[in-house]
C-alpha cells in the first residue's frame, strides 16, 4: 500500500462520459465508485481550453488512463475531461488530470470546479 492509498478515504463516484447522441448529449454514463483524498482548496487553474477557472478541490484517486476518445471502449480504470465526479451527491466538472508520483507508487490528481 502507498502512502497516499491509506489517506483515500472519502467516498466518490467518478460519472464516466461514454458517448453522445446525434445531437451532442450524453447517452450512457457508467458509475464507478472509488475512494478518494479531498483536498479542500480554491486554486486558480488552467483547463484545456485556457480559460481561468476557479478549482475548489484536488480529488486524489488511484492511478487512471487519461483518454479523449473511444469512449465506448472504455474500462474503469480510465477518466476523461468529459467525466463528472460527484462527491455527497453534487456533480464536479473536471478542470484538470495529473499524475505525480508518491514516492514509486503512480496516482491521479484531479482538479475539479
Amino acid at each position: 500500500m502507498s502512502m497516499m492509498q491509506a489517506y483515500r478515504t472519502a467516498p466518490v463516484t467518478l460519472n464516466q462520459h461514454m458517448g453522445e447522441d446525434a445531437y451532442q448529449e450524453p447517452y450512457v454514463v457508467r458509475e464507478v465508485a472509488l475512494l478518494a483524498f479531498i483536498d479542500w482548496k480554491s486554486r486558480l487553474m488552467t483547463p484545456m481550453d485556457g480559460e481561468l477557472v476557479n478549482s475548489n478541490a484536488r480529488v486524489d484517486i488511484d492511478l487512471h488512463q487519461i483518454i479523449d476518445s473511444d469512449f465506448d471502449k472504455r474500462d474503469t480504470q480510465t477518466i476523461s475531461y468529459r467525466d463528472t465526479i460527484t462527491i455527497s451527491d453534487v456533480k464536479h466538472k473536471i478542470v484538470s488530470i495529473h499524475e505525480p508520483r508518491d514516492f514509486r507508487a503512480r496516482y491521479t490528481q484531479v482538479y475539479i470546479a
